[in-house]
């Protein structure tokens, strides 16, 4: 299997694309506002803050469907298991 690029990849993830995009959106100054470092700095500090919390939840979600699978295939196996008498 070739590699996903990224764009392929942040398809899968609609608000870290978002966030993405926004940031980008900053550095090309699109909405034509920006003046100082300081803003365009702040602006920044705040997208990466609601991106490592986007990536904290997607993960945390991730995990808790993998754990769920988990359990649930150890439930069917364990239920097939039982000697019925």
């Amino acid at each position: 299997m070739a590699d996903r690029g990224i764009e392929e990849r942040l398809n899968e993830f609609s608000s870290l694309k978002a966030t993405i995009e926004r940031i980008v959106g900053i550095a090309e100054n699109r909405c034509g506002t920006l003046i100082k470092a300081d803003d365009v700095e702040d602006q920044v500090a705040e997208e990466l803050r609601q991106l490592g919390n986007e990536v904290i939840q997607g993960w945390a979600e991730t995990r808790m469907e993998e754990t769920a699978k988990l359990i649930e295939s150890g439930t069917e196996k364990m239920t097939k298991d039982v000697k019925k008498s």
